[in-house]
């Protein structure tokens, strides 16, 4: 797995879903060095994934390059799932035309 990527966004969300639990959490999208294969694809599809709110004390700037750490934790039937556990600010990405 990628160690670095261009983290491009946050969103940090807090609600009741239909069972009155309570969810929080923060919704990143990022881009990794791998190329999308799917069919038709050109270029990098941005990622998703929702993580601990926790996670945000680190991301100092949007956009920006992070190295990330990853972790495992248990999904359907226990499967292993890999998440990212860490983010740490490398410097700034700019787009520049």
């Amino acid at each position: 797995m990628d160690k670095v990527i261009v983290l491009g966004h946050s969103k940090p969300y807090d609600f009741e879903n239909e069972s009155k639990e309570r969810l929080t959490g923060v919704k990143v999208t990022f881009i990794n060095s791998l190329p999308s294969e799917q069919n038709g694809c050109k270029g990098f599809l941005p990622l998703q994934i929702s993580l601990d709110p926790t996670v945000l004390v680190d991301l100092k700037e949007l956009p920006g390059v992070y190295e990330v750490a990853y972790a495992m934790k248990p999904g359907k039937n226990n499967a292993p799932v890999a998440t990212i556990s860490s983010f740490k600010f490398v410097k700034s990405f700019k787009i520049e035309v």
